[in-house]
């Protein structure tokens, strides 16, 4: 790494996340250099997220004073997240911000296309009994939480259990991980393992088929710096295919989303009460004409989260990396 930094004709560097070794020693050479310049784009608070992890307190002490130091020795900054700006300038000091963009998670709006009428959507309802059926999926890695009890489809097996079992209510999961035993389990306990389908891993490229597959789209980001931070990639794939989403108030869907209904208002890292919400809002949906809403989110898909407009934004961003004075 050290030696592509090294490089004599280096113009820029372009740096993912501030972690180690990589964001320390961009720094290094950036400063090292009088033509250079540095970009560091961030996609979530180090600090908040170590610490969500449980990792080891001085991982957590390091992720502290490089979330304070090091943006302020880039030439430009790249948040993945618009609300990671405001969490930085609070944290570091508005003065000592350099000048940043926002460039969220994209999607290939070629791949990710509303499909609901397909065929290939049809077989797969078929093939999992969700004929007739209103289905209510996410896409993911299944992960446990275990100092907040979180996992990934939590919130859907809580909402499930609180809706009426004779409704045509099914949840889909479509992902795996070390957590699935404990969704499976919770499912179990809840009483509605035989209205939820755990499909597992998929190919890549049938991931829009099965965002195609769901009637409503979940995702749900915590009440925290890291929530807040984050777009995340599925959002913006769930958009693309025109997918109505449930997601939290927080971040990126608070400022796209909660205008047209999609968010419902979430509290902390753990909301005990946000599946009665859920639940209700699931059942509102399952009565109301979706189309509307499915327009509009691909729609906001080709506009914002497109790859061919985030390149745009991107070579942009690079050219004015190079010319603009050093700072």
């Amino acid at each position: 790494m050290w030696k592509a930094l090294a490089a004599p004709s280096l113009r820029w560097v372009y740096c993912i996340d501030l972690g180690i070794p990589g964001a320390p020693l961009a720094g290094l050479r950036r400063r090292l250099s009088r033509h250079a310049r540095l970009i560091y784009e961030i996609g979530d608070p180090a600090k908040p997220l170590l610490a969500n992890q449980r990792r080891p307190k001085a991982e957590v002490v390091l992720a502290s004073a490089m979330d304070r130091h090091l943006p302020a020795f880039a030439d430009r900054l790249v948040f993945r997240g618009s609300y990671l700006a405001e969490y930085f300038k609070a944290l570091v000091g508005e003065g000592s911000m350099p000048t940043w963009d926002w460039v969220p998670d994209g999607v290939d709006t070629g791949l990710f296309r509303p499909l609901r009428q397909e065929a290939s959507v049809a077989a797969l309802r078929r093939k999992h009994r969700l004929e007739n059926c209103f289905v209510v999926g996410l896409v993911g890695n299944i992960h446990h939480n275990r100092l907040h009890n979180l996992f990934y489809g939590w919130e859907l097996v809580e909402a499930l259990s609180i809706l009426r079992p004779e409704l045509p209510i099914i949840g889909v999961v479509v992902g795996d991980g070390p957590g699935v035993g404990v969704l499976e389990s919770t499912a179990r306990a809840l009483g509605v393992a035989d209205r939820l389908r755990l499909v597992g891993r998929v190919r890549h490229s049938d991931v829009p088929l099965w965002m195609n597959v769901f009637d409503v789209a979940l995702s749900t980001q915590t009440d925290d710096p890291v929530g807040w931070g984050r777009t995340t990639a599925k959002l913006p794939e769930y958009l693309a295919c025109g997918t109505p989403v449930i997601c939290t108030d927080v971040g990126e869907a608070h400022r796209l989303l909660k205008e047209s209904g999609q968010t419902l208002r979430y509290r902390g890292m753990r909301d005990g009460v946000y599946p009665q919400r859920l639940a209700a809002r699931i059942q509102e949906l399952l009565e109301t004409d979706l189309d509307v809403l499915r327009k509009t989110n691909r729609e906001l898909a080709l506009r914002l989260f497109d790859y061919r407009v985030l390149r745009r934004q991107m070579h942009m961003i690079l050219t004015k990396a190079t010319t603009e004075p050093k700072t």
